[in-house]
């Protein structure tokens, strides 16, 4: 953005940070769809660094959380796998994460409707989903899919961590 956009930013973010300490943020929103976000596992793991940093700088108190994936899926974990494994090699340290987040929608990751297939994974397609729209609203997919998330967490050393779930729903 211009300079000048990037100034407004700043200082509006500076204002909210000083009115409210120790609050709690989330950096991005479905990083891994191609029409929110839509960053590769390495960018955003530079974003979250970029910003993570921002924010700590300015107020130490402040918690950060990874922006929630659309769904919990083998896909989506491979994409935040990926993105973890990037911060580890750029930054030589685990990505620091106060509180995780995920969307728990039930969507087809494919490019005919849903969720398509995160940026930078289209070598993977095949291990997407192939949820239908008689899936959308199985509620043992969802319980599934967030008891998978948990396990992925704790597989990674976020065990201790919380998990907020941000958004769920029927889309269609």
């Amino acid at each position: 953005p211009p300079a000048w956009q990037r100034a407004n930013f700043t200082t509006t973010t500076e204002a909210i940070l000083q009115s409210n300490p120790g609050a709690l943020w989330i950096i991005g929103n479905e990083p891994d769809r191609d029409k929110q976000d839509g960053l590769t596992p390495a960018e955003y793991a530079v974003f979250y660094h970029d910003v993570y940093n921002f924010l700590k700088t300015r107020d130490p108190s402040a918690h950060l959380a990874v922006a929630g994936v659309v769904q919990s899926t083998p896909l989506r974990r491979r994409y935040l796998d990926m993105a973890l494994s990037e911060y580890q090699a750029r930054y030589g340290t685990a990505m620091p994460i106060d509180v995780w987040t995920m969307h728990a929608f039930i969507l087809p990751e494919d490019y005919s409707w849903g969720a398509s297939i995160p940026p930078g994974l289209e070598a993977y397609l095949h291990e997407g989903m192939k949820y239908t729209i008689h899936d959308h609203d199985n509620i043992t997919i969802f319980k599934n899919n967030i008891i998978d998330f948990r396990a992925w967490m704790a597989a990674h050393g976020y065990r201790d961590k919380p998990l907020i779930i941000t958004e769920y729903g029927i889309l269609l």
